[in-house]
C-alpha cells in the first residue's frame, strides 16, 4: 500500500498484516509511549483474538519510555507464541501489566534491558498459559513496584533468585495463586524497603519456602492462606 507522503503504513493481506516503513533497511521506529500498543479489549473486538505470531525483527523500540498494557489479552487459542527477546528497553520505565492475561505459551523477554524500569506491578499477571519464563536478564535494581507481577502462573519453577529488590515498596500479591510452583529461591531478596507484602503468598502451597529466607516481614503478616 504506497504513501506517498512517506511515513509508517500498515495493511492487511489475507490474515497477516504488515508494517512498513517504506524505506528499504529502515527499522519502523516505535514511539515513546507504546502502551497498549497490541492490547486487545474482549468487549470491543476480537479481531486479535486468532493471532498466534509478530513478528518484532523491524521494529525499533530504542526511544520507548513506556511499554504498559502493552499485549494485556492478547490472543485466545493458546497458540501465540511471543518473542520480545529483540526489544531495546533500554529507556522503558514502566512495564505495568505489559503481559497481563496474555494467552500465549511462549513469551521470551531473555533479552530485556530493565534496569531503568520502576514498576512491574501485574506484569505476568494471570498468564496461565506460560510454559517456561526466563527472568535471568532481569535487572531489578530501580523497581519500587512488584505487586501481582508474577499472580497466578502455572508453572513449576520461578526463577528470581537474581532479582535485586532493595528498593521495591510493594510486593503485594506476587506469587498469588501460583498453585503448581515446587521450587523458589529466595535467598537473595531483600525486603528492607517493602511496606506491603499483603497476600504475596496466599492460595499457595509454600512448605517448601524455608525458614533460611529471612524476610523483613516486621510490620505485616504476607503467608496468607498457605
Amino acid at each position: 500500500m504506497p504513501n506517498w507522503f512517506g511515513g509508517v503504513v500498515g495493511w492487511l493481506d489475507g490474515t497477516a498484516f504488515y508494517v512498513s516503513s517504506q524505506t528499504p533497511g529502515q527499522k519502523v521506529l516505535a514511539n515513546k509511549d507504546c502502551s497498549y500498543m497490541f492490547f486487545a479489549n474482549k468487549n470491543e473486538s476480537k479481531s486479535l483474538d486468532n493471532i498466534n505470531h509478530i513478528d518484532f525483527m523491524n521494529l525499533d523500540t530504542s526511544l520507548t519510555e513506556n511499554m504498559s498494557f502493552m499485549f494485556k489479552y492478547l490472543g485466545d487459542d493458546k497458540k501465540l507464541e511471543l518473542d520480545c527477546s529483540g526489544f531495546d528497553t533500554g529507556n522503558v520505565t514502566s512495564m505495568e501489566s505489559m503481559f497481563d492475561t496474555t494467552y500465549a505459551v511462549k513469551i521470551d523477554v531473555s533479552g530485556f534491558n530493565t534496569s531503568k524500569v520502576t514498576t512491574m506491578e501485574s506484569m505476568f499477571n494471570d498468564s496461565q498459559s506460560i510454559r517456561s519464563l526466563d527472568l535471568s536478564s532481569f535487572d531489578t535494581s530501580n523497581v519500587t513496584n512488584m505487586f501481582w507481577m508474577l499472580r497466578s502462573l502455572n508453572l513449576k519453577t520461578i526463577d528470581v533468585s537474581n532479582f535485586n529488590t532493595s528498593k521495591v515498596q510493594n510486593m503485594g500479591g506476587m506469587f498469588n495463586s501460583c498453585h503448581e510452583v515446587t521450587k523458589l529461591d529466595l535467598t537473595n531478596f531483600d525486603t528492607s524497603s517493602c511496606t506491603d507484602m499483603g497476600g504475596m503468598f496466599i492460595n499457595c502451597e509454600w512448605s517448601y519456602v524455608k525458614k533460611k529466607y529471612k524476610l523483613n516481614t516486621t510490620n505485616f503478616l504476607f503467608l496468607c492462606n498457605c
